[in-house]
């Protein structure tokens, strides 16, 4: 969970909701964003709905180190599959019968 120093979902008929210093939870791929502010006495689900977040200090470092290290993990686990995918090399082997 991170904290964000503010919040804005995009509602319809352009309508904005905003939070400031909320906590929050969110998964881009399936569109989900979880507020929890007043401390977390409140959870808000948002589904389907554009939004934007704003970081400063200590929670937006953290952010930045989380997305590095699965960037880094993504791109691991990509040369792995690749090398799967090529099999063993074998360096005095010929492609010539």
């Amino acid at each position: 969970m991170f904290k964000a120093h503010e919040i804005l979902v995009f509602m319809p008929e352009d309508k904005v909701e905003e939070f400031t210093d909320a906590e929050f939870q969110s998964n881009p791929e399936l569109g989900m964003l979880m507020v929890f502010p007043e401390e977390g006495r409140k959870s808000v689900l948002y589904s389907g709905m554009g939004f934007k977040i704003t970081m400063e200090g200590e929670a937006a470092k953290e952010s930045y180190e989380l997305a590095d290290k699965a960037q880094q993990m993504s791109m691991t686990q990509m040369k792995q599959m690749l090398a799967r995918e090529q099999g063993p090399i074998d360096p005095f082997g010929s492609s010539f019968g």
